[in-house]
């Protein structure tokens, strides 16, 4: 997409505001399907998210950050059962059998996460770890597993645990770094390196895979 970094705040405080107001959501959607009729639901969003504030200052947009995020949080957590067990979309480029509830609780979170990554990548800084990063890379590994259609092996991230994919006994071993192969399977290029020990095929499956970010 080329986003710069003020491009990706942008993106996550929009975020917050739709979780915040249904009303902005709608909204971006409705003009998401004008402004942008060539792109899928989802990047048409989030385009006008950004849109939204291309004229706030720098100070604006984390003044926006701070008194959202918490709201965001609450709001997310009292969204009513019958919408959780709904799905989104098509649009929206989710897997089969993907529903609001997981991309609020499961999704979004991840997607903050990774965008933190890019930001501080972007930035030249060290990602500062938090208590909530484990959980977010064990959540997409679980996705992961539910859709692996590669030869069984055992996942070793460093530092954030192990977990084996697939049905039966593990052909390989794969250790990997947990952030870069978290950016693997969001689909974002860069070169990461693959530990493996045993059937050394497993490697192409590990690379094909992607769960959504």
């Amino acid at each position: 997409m080329g986003w710069s970094v003020r491009d990706m705040v942008s993106h996550v405080v929009g975020l917050m505001d739709e979780a915040v107001r249904v009303r902005v959501m709608l909204r971006h959607i409705v003009t998401a399907k004008r402004r942008y009729p060539a792109m899928n639901l989802l990047d048409g969003t989030n385009a006008v998210q950004i849109d939204d504030r291309r004229q706030r200052t720098e100070a604006e947009l984390l003044a926006e950050f701070i008194r959202l995020a918490p709201r965001a949080a609450r709001a997310r957590r009292r969204v009513p059962a019958l919408i959780r067990r709904t799905k989104p979309p098509a649009g929206f480029a989710m897997p089969p059998g993907v529903t609001f509830g997981h991309v609020l609780d499961v999704v979004i979170a991840r997607d903050i996460f990774m965008h933190r990554v890019d930001i501080a990548r972007a930035c030249g800084r060290d990602v500062v770890a938090v208590e909530s990063d484990g959980e977010v890379v064990a959540q997409a590994v679980r996705d992961l597993d539910r859709g692996w259609a590669g030869p069984p092996l055992a996942l070793d991230l460093l530092g954030a645990g192990r977990w084996n994919l697939g049905e039966g006994e593990p052909v390989a071993t794969a250790r990997v770094e947990a952030v870069g192969f978290a950016r693997l399977l969001s689909g974002r290029a860069g070169d990461l390196n693959f530990d493996i020990a045993g059937d050394r095929e497993v490697e192409i499956a590990l690379r094909k895979a992607r769960v959504p970010f």
